[in-house]
């Protein structure tokens, strides 16, 4: 997975990468505060956090990246598709409500592997972007099914804050 790119129009990403075929961290019933820059959410506790230089962090279960948080500005002119990356065979899209945020978006993504690796291993993401267009401001929240579960991803997702400055 590339790293993400600060310096383009950014929309706050989140990425929790899963492996096909691998343990799915399920949320349980402790969870930990992160704080990145001006942001904040909850993940579960057993999950260890890398705070990232520039308004982010990564996550990490069992030793392997599950994942990272990010955000920044956002650019209306450029389509939320484009933040999804290279190789997405097939998405998905649904507006999501009941959060804080004036528009939620979750994209299920199939992601290929690059013609040269010869490969036709799909890896499964979800990503989920808050978008405040009074603020320019942009939130994505990215999981890899395999190894977050579906209602984990929900819960940590109704966590996501800008905090107030």
């Amino acid at each position: 997975m590339k790293k993400y790119a600060w310096t383009k129009a950014v929309v706050l990403l989140l990425s929790v990468i899963c492996f096909p075929g691998g343990n799915t961290l399920a949320m349980k019933h402790e969870w930990q505060q992160v704080v990145a820059g001006g942001l904040s959410l909850s993940v579960p506790k057993e999950w260890q956090v890398k705070i990232a230089p520039v308004n982010g962090a990564e996550f990490f279960g069992d030793g392997e990246m599950i994942g990272h948080i990010g955000y920044g500005k956002h650019d209306p002119d450029i389509p939320l598709e484009y933040h999804l990356g290279n190789h997405v065979q097939n998405y998905k899209v649904t507006k999501l409500s009941g959060y804080n945020f004036p528009e939620v978006y979750r994209y299920d993504v199939d992601r290929g592997e690059p013609a040269a690796a010869n490969s036709n291993k799909i890896t499964k993401q979800v990503y989920i972007f808050f978008i405040d267009k009074a603020h320019n401001t942009g939130i994505a929240l990215v999981f890899l099914k395999s190894s977050v579960d579906d209602n984990t991803i929900m819960k940590i997702s109704k966590t996501v804050k800008l905090k107030s400055t």
